[in-house]
């Protein structure tokens, strides 16, 4: 069973029927300007490159020990309304990584994401960065 993150829990971010995770836009979220706190912001887009780590790698759940190395964001637009995040890496970084990361036990891959409110209008992008290092046996 997969531990609960309670701060998900507090912003209410959930996976959507496109299994894409989404931050609804409620007073937990706002800032001082009532739009979607920047905190919160990037808190859905970690939480979104974490998982489309988990689901492009199911092997290696409980395989690994990883954690968020760096991130490096922009804040495009204020947001509004709720916010869906898009989660990718490039596919030359996904053949390549689970063969470096056998090779030497630790390995680091970045993924990228997008934030989107209701009308398509992107609010954030990021490049999150994953250091990965296989579990000794």
């Amino acid at each position: 069973m997969q531990k609960e993150i309670k701060i998900n829990t507090f912003f209410g971010i959930k996976r959507n029927d496109a299994n894409h995770f989404v931050l609804p836009f409620s007073d937990n979220i706002l800032n001082h300007v009532n739009t979607a706190h920047a905190g919160a912001q990037f808190c859905l887009a970690e939480v979104a490159s974490g998982k489309h780590l988990e689901d492009l790698f199911p092997d290696l759940k409980d395989k690994v020990y990883a954690v968020l190395r760096r991130a490096n964001v922009k804040y495009n637009a204020p947001g509004k309304s709720q916010l869906t995040a898009i989660a990718a890496i490039n596919d030359s970084d996904i053949n390549d990584f689970k063969k470096r990361l056998i090779e030497k036990t630790r390995e680091v891959i970045t993924v990228s994401v997008e934030l989107f409110d209701i009308n398509q209008k992107k609010t954030f992008t990021g490049n999150f960065e994953w250091f990965l290092q296989l579990l000794k046996k």
